[in-house]
Protein backbone atom coordinates (compact mmCIF):
# COMPACT_ATOMS: atom_id res chain seq x y z
CA UNK A 1 0.00 0.00 0.00
CA UNK A 2 1.41 3.36 -1.05
CA UNK A 3 0.27 5.92 1.45
CA UNK A 4 3.32 8.16 1.16
CA UNK A 5 1.08 11.12 0.48
CA UNK A 6 -0.36 11.11 4.02
CA UNK A 7 2.65 12.91 5.48
CA UNK A 8 2.18 15.75 2.98
CA UNK A 9 -1.58 16.22 3.29
CA UNK A 10 -1.03 18.50 6.27
CA UNK A 11 0.69 21.00 3.98
CA UNK A 12 -2.59 21.70 2.21
CA UNK A 13 -4.62 24.68 3.37
CA UNK A 14 -8.25 24.21 4.40
CA UNK A 15 -9.72 24.71 0.91
CA UNK A 16 -7.33 22.31 -0.78
CA UNK A 17 -7.47 19.79 2.07
CA UNK A 18 -11.26 19.55 1.92
CA UNK A 19 -11.17 18.85 -1.82
CA UNK A 20 -8.34 16.34 -1.46
CA UNK A 21 -10.23 14.53 1.31
CA UNK A 22 -13.32 14.39 -0.90
CA UNK A 23 -11.37 12.84 -3.79
CA UNK A 24 -9.74 10.35 -1.41
CA UNK A 25 -13.10 9.39 0.12
CA UNK A 26 -14.67 8.97 -3.31
CA UNK A 27 -12.01 6.40 -4.23
CA UNK A 28 -12.51 4.51 -0.99
CA UNK A 29 -16.28 4.46 -1.42
CA UNK A 30 -15.88 3.08 -4.95
CA UNK A 31 -13.51 0.34 -3.73
CA UNK A 32 -10.60 1.63 -5.76
CA UNK A 33 -7.52 -0.42 -4.90
CA UNK A 34 -5.58 1.45 -2.20
CA UNK A 35 -2.22 1.02 -3.95
CA UNK A 36 -3.54 2.37 -7.24
CA UNK A 37 -5.47 5.19 -5.59
CA UNK A 38 -2.42 6.06 -3.49
CA UNK A 39 -0.26 6.49 -6.57
CA UNK A 40 -2.84 8.72 -8.23
CA UNK A 41 -3.40 10.72 -5.06
CA UNK A 42 0.33 11.44 -4.83
CA UNK A 43 0.12 12.98 -8.30
CA UNK A 44 -2.94 15.01 -7.33
CA UNK A 45 -1.33 16.15 -4.11
CA UNK A 46 1.77 17.34 -5.99
CA UNK A 47 -0.41 19.37 -8.36
CA UNK A 48 -2.39 20.82 -5.47
CA UNK A 49 0.70 21.80 -3.53
CA UNK A 50 2.16 23.55 -6.58
CA UNK A 51 -1.08 25.41 -7.28
CA UNK A 52 -1.51 26.36 -3.63
CA UNK A 53 2.06 27.65 -3.49
CA UNK A 54 1.42 29.96 -6.43
CA UNK A 55 -1.86 31.19 -4.98
CA UNK A 56 -4.15 29.53 -7.50
CA UNK A 57 -7.65 28.52 -6.40
CA UNK A 58 -8.36 24.81 -6.06
CA UNK A 59 -10.96 25.15 -8.82
CA UNK A 60 -8.12 25.60 -11.30
CA UNK A 61 -7.29 21.92 -10.74
CA UNK A 62 -10.66 20.32 -10.04
CA UNK A 63 -13.10 22.73 -11.66
CA UNK A 64 -16.37 23.71 -10.03
CA UNK A 65 -17.99 20.27 -9.97
CA UNK A 66 -16.12 18.06 -7.49
CA UNK A 67 -18.32 15.04 -8.22
CA UNK A 68 -17.52 15.25 -11.93
CA UNK A 69 -13.82 15.65 -11.12
CA UNK A 70 -13.89 12.55 -8.92
CA UNK A 71 -15.63 10.50 -11.61
CA UNK A 72 -13.12 11.67 -14.22
CA UNK A 73 -10.15 11.23 -11.88
CA UNK A 74 -10.99 7.59 -11.19
CA UNK A 75 -12.36 6.80 -14.66
CA UNK A 76 -9.00 5.41 -15.74
CA UNK A 77 -9.37 2.63 -13.17
CA UNK A 78 -9.53 -0.51 -15.29
CA UNK A 79 -10.03 -4.22 -14.82
CA UNK A 80 -6.25 -4.71 -14.89
CA UNK A 81 -5.95 -2.36 -11.89
CA UNK A 82 -8.32 -4.59 -9.95
CA UNK A 83 -6.24 -7.71 -10.46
Amino acid sequence: MNLGYIAYEDKLNKEYREVFDTVEAYGSARSIDAKVAGEWLVELLDSMLEAQETGEPVEKIVGTDIDRFCMDFYSRYTLEDRI
